[in-house]
């Protein structure tokens, strides 16, 4: 065989053999089919302005419905809902708050199927449209293959003639330079990046080949781009709350640490009146929280005196008892001389015996008895200093008394001037908010800071003196922001606050923002969203947690 024959066939298999590798058959190059066990289920979502509405086909001849109040995201219970797709006319049957179950002829066809939904509420009637899509991945997998094999086809034809070509150039060259040429080129088109190879839009196929198969019906997910999926139905279990932000007045607010205190007016100490030793009154000591009246004996106490004043009390009440008796006697026998005594030295006489009589009294008390300890003030018990038995000075306190329906705060402002501009403060509690009333500030400064006393306007059983508590007070001035509950605002994974915002019906997408406290428990928007986005309300501290 001649030698521009051979060079003729070995450029062609230099050129020809890398494409057919490359474009060889019998490989699924289809990167749409989600992976096994993952992608969701077909679904359409719908909403008005009052409602949202995701209708899931859970089985060919079932469809799944969550009907929910479109701006707070809460369950849309006792429903009238009817729905017409594939030409039939169904009502819908309510399993749970804001979910409902329609039997369907089965949909097994692929293709978009126009679904129509009448949803009546107390609220009124709205009427909603749409299309739930049925993938065809037979279908899809065949458009695929055709559109890849047509540019392999077309490269192979195209080395064919390039081979050719060069094979009759490069006849009056040498066979090792024309050879070396063609198996350069070959290699070069084998290797480089064709877009036939490249099936055309395939690397945007896989991108949401992979985000599809992220998903497993039924599961919350954390998407790579930080995007919430969480179901509907743990939605519901949750409780996920959304409010849709708005531009409105806004008053500035401030948050003061305080803590709670006694009522001055309801409530007393219990202190003991002289040196002594305690010991239980008529009942036994009160135990905490026992109500007790006013004037009730809560413990006795006994004098605590040392051998010398034990001593010297005793020297004493011997003497009085002794001029007591004198003046006893004495007045004894002028009763029995009326008529020789006059009236005045015989009343002088009885007032000697009385005053004596008193002082054996007074010492026998300071010896022997004990003196009872008597609650100022009706109340309640919220503390017990003594024991039997226990040694106590003067003014020593035993027992305090509260008022459990009256307290006031204390809070410490660090601006002088700050007590004059409140127009309205809060006590702000886990689960409730109770009102206050201002009462006054001192002017001398404590921990550098002036407290101010409020009262407590609402009767909370969950409130304990020295308990710290937050007060968020309401300032004078009046200004237009975005605002939105304090509840909303979480920290993300890089502690900066975030809120979620409620994208679709199964879709929270997190927003860095930036605040600021306002009065009413809210939070004024700086930066990072806009006015009608429905952002997560109740729940986002669940939410954030979704991993």
């Amino acid at each position: 065989m001649k030698q521009p024959v051979l060079n003729f066939l070995a450029g062609a298999a230099a050129l020809v053999l890398p494409l057919a590798v490359l474009a060889h058959g019998g490989e699924d190059h289809d990167l749409t089919e989600p992976a096994a066990g993952g992608g969701l289920k077909p679904r359409v979502e719908l909403h008005s302005e009052a409602l949202e509405v995701l209708g899931v086909l859970v089985r060919p001849d079932e469809l799944r419905l969550y009907v929910d109040e479109f701006a707070s995201n809460a369950p849309v219970e006792k429903a009238g809902i009817e729905a017409e797709i594939g030409g039939a006319l169904r009502q819908a049957e309510a399993l749970a708050p804001g979910e409902y179950r329609v039997k369907l002829p089965a949909l097994k066809a692929p293709g978009k199927h126009p679904l129509v939904l009448t949803v009546t509420t107390a609220s009124g009637l709205e009427l909603l449209d749409g299309s739930l899509v049925l993938p065809a991945p037979e279908a899809e997998e065949a458009e695929h293959e055709h559109a890849a094999g047509l540019p392999r086809l077309a490269w192979v034809g195209l080395a064919a003639l390039l081979a050719l070509v060069l094979g009759l150039a490069f006849r009056r060259w040498r066979g090792a330079t024309a050879l070396g040429l063609a198996l350069t080129l070959g290699l070069f088109l084998g290797g480089a990046p064709r877009p036939g190879l490249a099936h055309g839009g395939e690397e945007h196929a896989e991108e949401t080949a992979k985000a599809s198969a992220e998903l497993v019906e039924g599961q919350p997910k954390r998407l790579a781009d930080g995007t919430v999926y969480l179901p509907k139905p743990t939605q519901h279990l949750l409780g996920l709350r959304t409010e849709v932000v708005r531009l409105g007045p806004v008053r500035q607010g401030l948050n003061l640490n305080g803590r709670i205190i006694a009522d001055a007016n309801a409530g007393g100490l219990v202190a003991a009146p002289q040196a002594g030793r305690v010991r239980p009154g008529p009942a036994g000591f009160p135990v905490l929280g026992a109500k007790v009246a006013a004037g009730q004996v809560l413990a006795y106490l006994e004098p605590a005196l040392s051998a010398p004043e034990r001593a010297a009390l005793a020297g004493e009440l011997a003497q009085a008892q002794a001029e007591l008796a004198q003046a006893q006697a004495r007045v004894a026998r002028q009763a029995q001389l009326t008529a020789s005594i006059a009236a005045k030295d015989r009343a002088a006489a009885k007032g000697e015996a009385a005053a004596l009589q008193q002082r054996v009294a007074a010492l026998k008390a300071a010896l022997i008895e004990a003196e009872p300890v008597r609650a100022p003030v009706a109340g309640v018990v919220a503390s017990r200093a003594v024991l039997a038995g226990q040694v106590v000075a003067a003014g020593e306190t035993l027992f305090s008394l509260h008022d459990p329906a009256r307290h006031w705060v204390e809070a410490l402002a660090y601006e002088p001037a700050l007590a004059a501009r409140i127009q309205s403060a809060e006590l702000v509690l886990k689960d409730r908010r109770l009102p206050l009333k201002l009462l006054g500030a001192g002017r001398e400064l404590r921990d550098q800071a002036l407290p101010v006393q409020f009262s407590v306007e609402a009767p909370a059983a969950e409130l304990a003196v020295d308990q710290p508590v937050r007060v968020q007070v309401s300032l004078d001035g009046e200004r237009q922001a975005l605002s939105l509950p304090e509840a909303a605002v979480v920290r993300g994974g890089d502690g900066l606050p975030v809120v979620f915002v409620h994208q679709s019906a199964e879709r929270f997408e997190p927003h860095r923002v930036e605040v600021e406290p306002v009065a009413g428990g809210r939070l004024a928007v700086r930066r990072g969203l806009h006015e009608g986005d429905r952002v997560v309300s109740e729940g986002a501290s669940l939410l954030v947690q979704v991993r």
